[in-house]
């Protein structure tokens, strides 16, 4: 196996010190204090996340899992998934993220933050927790569409019918479930809050300015129409008393000294563990050995090889193209993060018994889900299994429908929110409905193409497209919708739209000679998705005769 050497202690710890996983032991129910450290770090978001928290029972669920984890990361090793380099890259940046957290655990504990602290820091930061008045309001919406002046006159005159129901008595909500051109106004009857009110639209926080507890406005103009309000309720500002915000000022004061120490870390631990970087090598020129030496730090060397799997490992600084400037660029945290596991050792975190089962969890973790992603049968089908799977699946190893037509596109304009929070869900409702009456409009023929064309924010005509890559919402307004004909409205990234469809194409059968590849990639990964039930049931029943 490839030995891993940019980060012995960290898989000496674990035990071994080779690739793969370090030290495998006979998969048992795990006992409470391996459930309360794995919990511990699944809190710490180091490794991917599991909803435990939705469990009727977190901490079995939580037993439940270390125990699969354990018999996937056998299976990985016995199956030598975990000498892939990458993975092992991958294991070491989670490893090294959680050895962090305990670092700076270690240096910047829980009670580190005193309680003079507290109260010094509240007192110079009382603005910061004054809150801003809010409200809760009622809203009745009426949309009158841009440079349509027949409309503003009929939905003022609705709006002022409405309020004089109001003024006899009838419910605010009642009525705005009934009238408020809103799809949402149905289900949440026109209530909105509590909002900030000066993220408010002007017009909209003007008139609920005027307006105590219960009272309603008259009809007021927004960007979009008319609205008539009623104020629910009023909160004025107010400072937060110590004891409400004390959690959240210990946390920033921990967090300021832990950024403070990893300030002062790079300077400190750079003395206590100096490293010798080849700087020969970064300068010179060429294609990039892979097994010469790029830095080393008492007596570990990481090697070309392995620093660019580390750096692939961060997820950052792949858009260098130019391996050289890449491992400059990424150097000097990479040190830092070696620097640390040695401090961590040396201060015996690594010691730890819980410390240690959470760096073997992420190196289970992470073995098992690169095993289980690529459980596939180990021999590939022969012709006639091919053929058999093809004809059994035909309906499947088809073309996608086509289609052309065109698509008439409106934008969200972000400078007409009603509010902050709710802004694009608003603005979406709004525009949604407007472009509803325009799509009827052009159903019943009062507008022509050319009419849309002119009214859209953008028109597109589309010559023959497939399903698939224009997305679900496009592909299903589209192709849920006939010849000859107007699609549905439907969402997009920025707005909405609705199109027009020319034609359409059916799928067709492909020939087998024609999508071969393609009908043994299902194959496989049907039958590898038939070995992943099946294993996991295997484990599952194991787990449950070990709980007896």
């Amino acid at each position: 196996m490839r030995k891993v050497v940019a980060w012995g202690v960290v898989v000496g710890i674990l035990g071994g010190g080779t690739c793969g996983v370090a030290r495998q032991e006979s998969p048992r129910v795990p006992d409470d204090a391996a459930v309360s450290c794995y919990m511990e770090l699944y809190k710490s978001s180091v490794i991917r996340g599991i909803g435990f928290s939705q469990e009727p029972d977190p901490r079995e669920a939580v037993r439940e899992e270390i125990y699969i984890e354990k018999k996937l990361a056998k299976e990985a090793a016995a199956a030598g998934v975990t000498t892939d380099p990458l993975l092992q890259a991958d294991i070491r940046y989670y490893q090294s993220q959680e050895i962090l957290n305990e670092w700076l655990s270690f240096h910047v504990p829980e009670d580190a933050v005193t309680t003079g602290e507290i109260v010094e820091y509240y007192e110079r930061h009382k603005p910061q927790f004054t809150t801003t008045e809010t409200v809760k309001f009622c809203h009745i919406f009426f949309l009158v569409p841009q440079g349509d002046a027949q409309a503003e006159k009929e939905k003022l005159a609705l709006a002022k019918k409405v309020k004089d129901k109001l003024a006899k008595g009838t419910d605010f909500q009642t009525l705005a479930a009934e009238y408020s051109e809103l799809p949402s106004a149905k289900q949440n009857k026109g209530v909105v809050g509590p909002e900030k009110l000066s993220k408010l639209n002007s017009a909209i926080q003007a008139a609920l300015q005027k307006l105590a507890p219960g009272q309603v406005s008259e009809p007021v103009r927004t960007p979009y129409g008319w609205e008539i309000l009623q104020l629910l309720e009023k909160n004025p500002p107010r400072v937060q008393s110590l004891d409400e915000v004390r959690d959240i000022i210990r946390s920033e004061l921990r967090h300021q000294k832990a950024r403070e120490l990893q300030a002062t870390a790079t300077r400190e631990l750079a003395k206590r563990y100096p490293a010798q970087v080849n700087k020969e090598l970064l300068e010179s020129s060429g294609p990039l050995p892979r097994s010469e030496w790029v830095y080393s730090i008492k007596g570990t060397t990481a090697t070309v090889e392995t620093v660019l799997a580390d750096i692939y490992a961060t997820w950052s600084y792949n858009d260098i193209s130019d391996e050289r400037e890449r491992i400059k660029a990424a150097l000097p945290r990479l040190i830092l993060t070696r620097q640390v596991v040695l401090a961590a050792e040396e201060d015996g975190i690594l010691s730890n018994p819980c410390v240690q089962l959470k760096l073997r969890f992420i190196e289970n973790r992470l073995s098992g889900e690169r095993f289980w992603q690529r459980l596939a049968p180990a021999q590939k089908p022969n012709e006639k299994e091919l053929r058999a799977f093809y004809e059994k699946m035909k309906n499947v190893f088809v073309t996608p429908p086509q289609a052309k037509g065109e698509v008439f596109r409106w934008s969200l304009a972000k400078a007409a929110a009603t509010t902050e929070g709710l802004s694009t869900h608003y603005l979406r409702q709004v525009l949604e409905e407007k472009v509803r009456q325009l799509r009827e409009q052009a159903v019943s023929g009062k507008l022509t193409r050319d009419d849309l064309r002119k009214l859209a924010d953008s028109a597109q005509e589309l010559d023959w497209f497939r399903e698939g890559p224009n997305g679900y919402y496009f592909d299903k307004a589209f192709f849920g919708a006939k010849e000859q004909s107007y699609t549905d409205v439907f969402p997009t990234r920025d707005g909405v739209a609705f199109g027009w469809v020319e034609a359409r194409r059916a799928s067709q059968p492909r020939p087998f000679e024609e999508c071969r590849d393609l009908v043994e990639r299902r194959y496989m990964n049907d039958k590898g998705e038939e070995m992943r039930k099946k294993l996991l049931e295997k484990i599952l029943s194991d787990y449950a005769r070990l709980r007896r």
